[in-house]
């Protein structure tokens, strides 16, 4: 038991430690063979294991580690590092196979799991690194594939990457970019910009989505996604999240006194503000606050928020009561059964901009916008365009019927004043 983790069977970051090192001694440079250690852990596990419970979590666990097991060569080992961190030895391996075998591990692990009648995806972020190449211990060789691993996760996890000298610096400005960021949560050095929801049958303005931005101190304007995945992972987006709602409803408001009458404002939530025990309370404070009307708030989820359909249809039932409309953002990516789609209170859907991008181009991505108009419009529920940025693109959707449209086709993302001076000029 010193040895061998007790949940799934798998050889224990102990074991493992002592192995690699002890393949290190043996290692013989023959042929350009190396040694390869891959580090991963499951995409969404913790949502999972949060939502779907402790006890599902670790069925889900035991399967994967038979999978892992399944598929490791007769002198290679597998082991779990901890939670759902897993680690591969590969033994006597070009980097060419080792980027072979990473991705049939990565294939294993992608196949559905059905738990209790309903089917589970995941997939695995996964860091490589390599032997004498990366590090000359087995903790060398560990730390680096772990890094990997996150770069891995940064760029749009379920890939594989393998470590280079580059990601030292990178997490170094990882973590200077973490502390910068609860400086500027203390600091409010978060703005706001606006991009305009139009309506196709009338060419008017539905609405406009709240943008956040990040006006650092030395930087400029910093864009959403070099710092919104550290607020995740770090928990600082529901202070982040909080403050977006308010910024956004006090804006509607203002906006509102100087009468411009602006129908609706967007504001995306995230999955852990989604789970948060307050967010409706808190929701229905900003709305008493700021004294705007409940259904002039449009509250934009994911899919993926709705894999708990039981938890997911409560809060969403709850935000619904207090009259706040509900979006699905970038629908059409997510793994959920589409038959949750009449089991929420849901008022819009979304088509996310890369069914957009080549509609005009591409048949399949025809078809697929106009199934979910079709869907949509035989549930009674409204359908936005993201991402529209031609004419040509234009021109399908209105074909197709759809009801709204955002883009730079429109206009882009504009800051306070650009966007007074948009609606100012209004028809």
């Amino acid at each position: 038991m010193s040895f061998h983790d007790e949940l799934t069977g798998l050889a224990n970051k102990t074991l493992f430690d002592e192995k690699v090192d002890i393949a290190i001694k043996l290692y013989k440079n023959t042929h350009g063979k190396m040694l390869g250690v891959l580090y991963f852990d499951l995409d969404r596990f913790k949502l999972i294991n949060d939502y779907l419970g402790h006890n599902i979590g670790d069925q889900i666990l035991k399967i994967i580690a038979q999978r892992i097991q399944s598929s490791v060569r007769r002198n290679d080992i597998a082991a779990r590092q901890g939670n759902d961190e897993f680690t591969i030895l590969l033994d006597n391996v070009t980097k060419h196979e080792v980027d072979i075998l990473a991705q049939r591990f990565a294939d294993q692990i992608a196949e559905p799991i059905m738990i209790k009648g309903q089917e589970v995806f995941l997939t695995p972020s996964i860091g490589i690194s390599l032997y004498p190449a990366d590090g000359k211990n087995a903790n060398d060789l560990i730390r680096k594939a772990d890094m990997a691993m996150y770069h891995a996760k940064k760029e749009g996890r379920n890939n594989i990457q393998f470590y280079h000298a580059n990601l030292e610096k990178n997490n170094s400005n990882r973590i200077i970019l973490e502390n910068e960021l609860r400086k500027a949560i203390e600091k409010n050095e978060f703005i706001l910009h606006y991009q305009p929801i139009i309506d196709l049958a009338t060419n008017k303005i539905n609405g406009v989505e709240a943008l956040i931005r990040w006006e650092h101190p030395e930087q400029g304007i910093v864009l959403p996604d070099k710092f919104i995945p550290i607020a995740e992972e770090t928990g600082m987006i529901i202070p982040i999240g909080e403050m977006v709602l308010r910024k956004a409803c006090y804006q509607l408001k203002k906006w509102r006194e100087s009468e411009l009458l602006l129908p609706t404002i967007s504001v995306n939530i995230s999955i852990r503000q989604f789970y948060q025990p307050n967010l409706v309370s808190m929701i229905e404070q900003i709305i008493n606050e700021t004294s705007i009307e409940p259904n002039c708030l449009t509250i934009e989820i994911t899919e993926s928020m709705t894999m708990d359909v039981e938890k997911a249809s409560i809060i969403l039932n709850d935000l619904k009561n207090i009259g706040v409309n509900i979006s699905i953002d970038d629908f059409g990516t997510g793994y959920s059964s589409l038959s949750y789609l009449k089991k929420f209170p849901i008022d819009n859907l979304k088509i996310d901009r890369s069914f957009i991008s080549d509609i005009a181009k591409s048949k399949d991505d025809e078809n697929i916008a106009t199934m979910i108009l079709l869907m949509a419009d035989n549930l009674g529920l409204s359908v936005i365009a993201e991402g529209v940025e031609t004419r040509e693109q234009l021109g399908v959707l209105r074909q197709h019927r759809c009801n709204e449209a955002q883009g730079f086709l429109f206009s882009k993302p504009l800051a306070e004043d650009d966007m007074k001076e948009f609606l100012s000029n209004l028809p």
